[in-house]
């Protein structure tokens, strides 16, 4: 009995590891996938952009819209007032001009076929760019943007492949900080939080 224990132990484990790769692989290749798309589209896309309102979406000029190129993309996760992930088909993908974080364009997944939705935060964009130089994503990792929308708090991850998002460490971005902190609570935001421990905060400043 017990070496059958192992012996299925073992295979469980050996099964478990090619799930992980395959997911990380799958990870990887729908990334490379959204890159193509956005580097294919965006100088088009960037045309959109009204004269004169160039450094509103992140540019200083529209000469610079020649040197954009897409870097970190996040894949998307709402939460919903329940406080139950709920899976899109969205992506945000990262502006960069000479490696500087411009904007953020939202990708979205219609007909088998990655689109260009719309084109702005650049706040965001700048914002991310600080987050992700003190939180380097590690090989076989992939970055989600978890927007708990009833309350308008947006935290961002470096996700595992064999780590399901409820048991991610949250990084809260400023909108979530903004409702995490309560001075008359005499509350402040933690650096990284637990989905239910996020939404718990979230709810109890909202009541306080």
């Amino acid at each position: 009995v017990l070496g059958l224990t192992l012996s299925l132990g073992f295979s469980s484990f050996i099964y478990a590891a090619k799930e992980n790769k395959i997911s990380q692989l799958i990870s990887a290749e729908e990334n490379q996938k959204i890159y193509e798309a956005v580097k294919n589209e965006l100088s088009s896309f960037l045309e959109i952009v009204p004269v004169n309102m160039e450094k509103e979406h992140g540019f200083n000029n529209r000469a610079e819209f020649a040197k954009a190129v897409p870097a970190s993309i996040y894949r998307m996760v709402g939460v919903d007032p329940y406080g139950k992930v709920v899976a899109t088909n969205n992506y945000n993908v990262i502006v960069a001009v000479n490696g500087e974080y411009r904007a953020v364009i939202t990708v979205s997944l219609e007909n088998g076929k990655y689109e260009l939705q719309s084109i702005g935060g650049a706040p965001l964009a700048k914002e991310l760019q600080a987050t992700e130089s003190v939180n380097p994503i590690a090989t076989g990792q992939e970055r989600v943007m978890l927007n708990v929308y009833k309350y308008s708090a947006t935290f961002v991850t470096n996700l595992n492949a064999n780590t399901a998002i409820e048991n991610a460490d949250l990084i809260p971005l400023e909108s979530a900080k903004m409702g995490l902190n309560n001075q008359e609570a005499g509350r402040s935001a933690k650096p990284v939080y637990k989905l239910s421990e996020a939404f718990d905060a979230l709810i109890a400043i909202t009541y306080y």
